[in-house]
């Protein structure tokens, strides 16, 4: 997902002041275009270990943490865990404020298909919006 510049209209709505800042980082480091977000601990943990981010290195963010890695070829960070909408558009929101601007989200989910087995990997190309928090961002169709 391409989150939209800071600048300028959203789904023709001026931009405005904020009502509520995001809270500031203390690293005034630009955390690169590219963050992943697990709902998970388990999967935060296996993907912080994998990524080789250490624990100390994670910061505080509401309920989650953030953590900061660079690879030869871009800057990305790595958040969570989180649990439903609300709370991931309050971290996507801090993130895009930091300087996010794409997002990965991996987490899990039932069984879609009889045909599906554990640890298949499941790329969807749409979804039904089917709590608040996504209207709330001009997506009133319940497929998006």
């Amino acid at each position: 997902m391409s989150w939209p510049a800071a600048s300028g209209p959203v789904n023709g709505v001026p931009a405005a002041p904020a009502i509520i800042s995001p809270p500031r980082r203390r690293q005034g480091d630009s955390i690169g275009e590219l963050v992943i977000m697990t709902a998970t601990h388990p999967d935060l943990t296996a993907l912080r270990r994998r990524l080789d981010l250490t624990a100390e290195k994670g910061e505080p963010l509401f309920l989650s943490r953030f953590y900061q890695g660079a690879s030869p070829l871009t800057a990305y960070g790595l958040a969570g865990p989180f649990m439903g909408a609300p709370l991931a558009a309050m971290l996507m929101e801090t993130l895009a404020a930091w300087g996010a601007r794409r997002f990965v989200f991996l987490g899990w989910c039932g069984a879609l298909a009889p045909s599906l087995r554990n640890g298949d990997i499941v790329v969807p190309r749409g979804a039904f919006a089917d709590e608040g928090t996504t209207r709330a961002y001009g997506c009133d169709q319940d497929r998006i």
